[in-house]
């Protein structure tokens, strides 16, 4: 499965998603009324105790509590109890804190195995209510099937998207999450087993409605698992492109031990490049420590932090530390709706330094450092523990990071191949720095 934990639990506990399953349905035993009385009295103790802002955002935790748990006590489904619970903590309206049901958990952690974690083989984004197809994967089923970037996928095993994401606009209309949970609602449909086949429907370049088969296939990277967190695949690749342009992308602030070696080898093969691109775009983010150590290889001054980690009794600057050598020449990022959470602090963070000028679209605006941990229900409590403030003293939850560059998906270009956002990045660098000597004097 692709869906990273750190809006996954988003989408399932605010775009209806997490309490479908057959078992949410069912009575609730005795046994299960009282693990689940017994896991919300955790989830509003862990509120009360450990949320980063001691005044609970105004509201009176006890009154909350007062409120609450006659509707646990009262619940006769699964479905019920996750409702009562996710209402209480939705009212904080903050990304991070989702109530993740136990089936749920046991597929997002593909409980199958590794072949119960199929990918499309293709990527795509929501634009103005379309999913595009942006991105094919080669060698997939769906490059031998033709799908093409600027299709528009329509229909999955006969069911049209459209009512689902007209839905999720009404809820997020005018919120920074918009795009990347329409994206991840549309990329939930299309995952399944590997060597499953989908039946899927497109308007293809011409416009006309094009039926495809597609066989699910192995996710790119290597499957890695951080405590309790779901399980996800994890890849980074970079090459040099045309006009000696450094490229770099990676799809999430996890696995560090091959992660950063893959962004540590890009920085040294880029050493005489008259340029970088770091292309974040669909990364969800992870652990903020591996964004202040790739920073390190981008900046030459010893006093600079990306912010703040604000906790309710403490706080932690995200302090870069460069590298010996570390790269000066210019540095282009591309980002989008999609980037959420370290994505959004390494964005924004290099562009306060300097270091970094950002094409794409708004990055998704959740960005609060939060912990998973399992409840005695079988459930999982997914809650923020701090805020965070920019070095520049912005608050970026709910309001994302903007780029100084507006590139989005545009599906004409796509269809011709191009990519917007980054042929504005690789104009930018070539017109910032025309010379091909090495900006590192070598």
């Amino acid at each position: 499965m692709r869906h990273p934990i750190v809006y996954l639990a988003l989408l399932l506990a605010l775009a209806g998603c997490a309490t479908t399953g057959t078992n949410a349905r069912q009575p609730l035993t005795e046994a299960q009324r009282a693990g689940n009385l017994e896991s919300f009295q955790l989830a509003w103790e862990t509120v009360r105790d450990r949320h980063w802002d001691a005044n609970l955002g105004g509201f009176d935790w006890d009154a909350v509590y007062d409120e609450i748990k006659p509707k646990v006590e009262a619940a006769k489904t699964q479905k019920e109890y996750t409702a009562a619970v996710q209402g209480m903590i939705s009212r904080f309206e903050q990304s991070h804190f989702s109530i993740v049901p136990s089936e749920v958990y046991e597929e997002m952690s593909g409980g199958g195995g590794e072949d119960a974690e199929g990918s499309p083989g293709f990527d795509l984004r929501v634009v103005d209510g379309r999913a595009l197809v942006t991105r094919v994967e080669p060698e997939s089923s769906a490059a031998k099937q033709g799908i093409q970037t600027g299709w528009i996928l329509t229909h999955v095993q006969g069911k049209s998207l459209r009512p689902m994401l007209a839905e999720i606009r009404q809820t997020f209309e005018g919120k920074t999450m918009l795009e990347l949970i329409q994206g991840e609602a549309v990329l939930g449909k299309l995952s399944g087993s590997v060597g499953e086949t989908l039946g899927l429907r497109f308007r293809d370049g011409g416009d006309r409605k094009t039926d495809v088969d597609v066989a699910l296939v192995k996710p790119r990277g290597t499957k890695h698992q951080l405590g309790v967190f779901p399980p996800n695949f994890v890849y980074i690749e970079h090459r040099v492109l045309p006009a000696n342009i450094g490229y770099v992308t990676f799809n999430m602030f996890m696995d560090p031990v091959n992660v950063m070696k893959g962004f540590e080898e890009a920085m040294r093969s880029f050493r005489d490049c008259r340029g970088i691109v770091i292309d974040i775009r669909g990364n969800p983010g992870g652990m903020p420590a591996m964004a202040m150590g790739m920073a390190g290889f981008l900046v030459d001054r010893k006093d600079l932090a990306f912010g703040t980690m604000k906790m309710r009794d403490s706080d932690l600057n995200f302090v870069v530390n460069p590298r010996p050598r570390p790269y000066t020449g210019p540095v282009a990022m591309l980002i989008d709706g999609t980037s959420a959470s370290a994505s959004e602090i390494f964005a924004g963070g290099l562009r306060d330094m300097k270091r970094a000028r950002l094409f794409g679209a708004r990055t998704a605006g959740a960005v609060l450092p939060a912990q998973f941990m399992e409840l005695p229900n079988g459930d999982f409590f997914y809650y923020p523990i701090a805020d965070y403030i920019s070095m520049n003293g912005d608050r970026l939850e709910g309001v994302g990071v903007a780029p100084d560059t507006e590139a989005r998906p545009d599906r004409a270009a796509l269809l011709e191949g191009r990519d917007t956002a980054l042929n504005a990045a690789i104009a930018w660098i070539v017109g910032e720095h025309k010379a091909t000597a090495s900006p590192n004097g070598d």
